[in-house]
């Protein structure tokens, strides 16, 4: 043969190996890619588990953020109650102090009156007559005479109050 004839042969044989290596897959590396494949396919799984999960998770979170805005909306008007029962309970306390000062001051009035001392205009005030009237109860019962009402004077006094009743 010649040296010509070889030089094709071996032309031939070489590009025959060459298109026979692309034809076939090489084993090994299919070995190697199968497992990671798997791998890839089991992380994504999880992904898709866990992008559930957080899903689920915001829309509990949206539905705990819109029941925390109507607690909040419920504490405010709640708030706002207190706050008015609270103004009106100070007011109402007021009133009642003055409502017990004005009936205490006209019991006083009535028990000088019975007791024979003019206080004045029964009204409710502890003006200038009912405090004279007071002092001049105090003096005819030997008590310090200074037109205050205290608890020795009051208990004598209340005895002239039930003379009325």
């Amino acid at each position: 043969m010649s040296g010509k004839n070889i030089s094709i042969m071996l032309c031939l044989l070489l590009l025959l190996f060459l298109t026979g290596c692309a034809a076939t897959p090489d084993k090994r590396i299919d070995s190697r890619i199968a497992p990671l494949e798997e791998q890839v396919s089991l992380l994504n799984a999880r992904l898709m588990a866990r992008d559930s999960e957080i899903d689920n998770l915001n829309r509990i979170l949206g539905e705990e953020s819109e029941e925390k805005g109507k607690l909040l909306e419920i504490i405010s008007e709640q708030e706002s109650q207190i706050k008015k029962l609270t103004s009106y309970m100070e007011s109402s306390k007021g009133k009642e102090k003055n409502n017990v000062y004005y009936s205490s001051v006209i019991n006083i009035q009535a028990a000088l009156r019975n007791a024979g001392f003019d206080p004045g205009l029964i009204d409710g005030r502890m003006g200038e007559r009912t405090r004279s009237a007071l002092k001049e109860f105090q003096q005819a019962r030997n008590l310090p005479a200074d037109g205050r009402l205290n608890k020795e004077t009051w208990t004598l006094l209340q005895e002239y109050l039930e003379e009325e009743k």
